[in-house]
């Protein structure tokens, strides 16, 4: 899924995405396997699953029939209990993509400002380039780490931008990285973990 710049937190929304992607545990599709998914994992009884989502204990049972929403509210609804189910399962999503990536790496398109900082004329200068890499394993595994963990995206940006250097540039010294290299800010960003 590729994410423009625009939405805030690119990185996190593509790892996000490119998790979502890898995930082969059935989902909850139908409302009532949603309800059924969030009351066991929130510890909930029906009313108050009907109090949290601020409806009738009626309007819940209404979901429980089989059928697609059918007025307003309940697709209100419905959006909303596919949003529970999402934030439910997105610890599991993400660490079954960090497993997957400690045998895959993670290929990685994106398009940005990126090169040596200090390297002016040559032809490794830092300058807009549409990148197209595979990071390695322990690179994509520490990025997913972090994310999982909640990182900030700034810290997020500064893990892909390693993973990009050692895998485009392949540096001798990789503890000074962020002093010789700069990965700008990303016209969009597209992560795969299916490769």
């Amino acid at each position: 899924m590729t994410h423009q710049n625009g939405s805030g937190q690119p990185i996190a929304h593509a790892l996000d995405e490119a998790a979502r992607a890898v995930y082969r545990l059935s989902w909850p599709r139908s409302d009532r396997a949603r309800i059924r998914y969030v009351m066991r994992s929130r510890h909930m009884t029906l009313p108050e699953l009907a109090c949290w989502l601020g409806i009738p204990l009626s309007g819940v049972t209404e979901h429980l029939g089989p059928g697609p929403c059918v007025n307003a509210r309940n697709c209100t609804v419905s959006a909303r209990l596919r949003a529970e189910v999402l934030r439910l399962a997105r610890p599991a999503m993400l660490e079954h993509a960090r497993i997957r990536a400690v045998t895959t790496g993670m290929m990685v398109h994106t398009r940005a400002r990126f090169g040596y900082r200090a390297v002016p004329g040559g032809r490794d200068e830092a300058r807009v380039r549409l990148i197209t890499q595979l990071v390695r394993p322990d690179e994509a595994c520490a990025l997913l780490s972090a994310h999982r963990d909640e990182a900030p995206e700034g810290e997020l940006h500064r893990l892909l931008q390693r993973g990009l250097v050692v895998a485009y540039f392949q540096p001798r010294d990789t503890d000074r990285i962020d002093q010789f290299f700069e990965l700008g800010p990303l016209d969009f960003l597209d992560v795969d973990l299916t490769a």
